[in-house]
């Protein structure tokens, strides 16, 4: 039985019901941790603090002592972008998931937002991506350190790309005035 038809309503009672408090509280987290990555440039590496925080290493002299001196390397920097990821991944899953049902006013503003983010992040990693790559074109020049970052940078890049063309498609619908006019002509 629904809540209205018990005379249970208000914004309360939808902010309870609705999934966007939730998502919006996680996605903040996550962008607090990731909105560094759209900021790399080709040659820039990304380190990552004892902190848990990610830096970018600009690229320099003293970017190899300094990423020797902390440990950073392909290997690392690998795990900490896989160990970033997999739970922003799932925050995309569940907001692609959730806008299905409630694709419009505030819901809809946040997944622009969203998807704002995810297209900048993606160009910072492509950027990381052609500084693993460097000079070595040929596949066969590469160590497997380099093939296993350049491989899991582009596994995030894809899954990046999939959630924005997903909710892409759904903004691009939702923002079209003829498609409001024909779904009101059936009212």
């Amino acid at each position: 039985m629904a809540l209205s038809a018990l005379g249970i309503t208000g914004p309360f009672i939808a902010n309870i019901l609705s999934p966007l408090p939730a998502l919006r509280t996680r996605f903040k987290t996550h962008e607090d941790t990731l909105i560094i990555i759209s900021s790399i440039e080709e040659g820039d590496k990304l380190s990552k603090e004892p902190s848990g925080g990610f830096y970018i290493s600009k690229s320099s002299w003293f970017q190899k002592v300094s990423r020797y001196w902390y440990s950073q390397n392909r290997e690392n920097t690998a795990k900490d972008l896989e160990g970033a990821f997999s739970d922003f991944l799932t925050l995309l899953t569940d907001i692609r998931d959730n806008r299905i049902t409630s694709m419009s006013g505030e819901y809809g503003k946040f997944v622009e937002e969203v998807a704002l983010f995810v297209k900048g992040t993606i160009q910072g990693l492509y950027n990381l991506k052609t500084t693993y790559k460097g000079k070595e074109e040929n596949e066969e020049e590469q160590d497997d350190a380099t093939k296993k970052i350049i491989a899991r940078i582009d596994s995030i890049i894809l899954s990046l790309i999939d959630f924005r063309d997903a909710v892409t498609a759904s903004i691009v619908t939702r923002n079209n005035p003829f498609d409001r006019i024909r779904s009101r002509s059936f009212d």
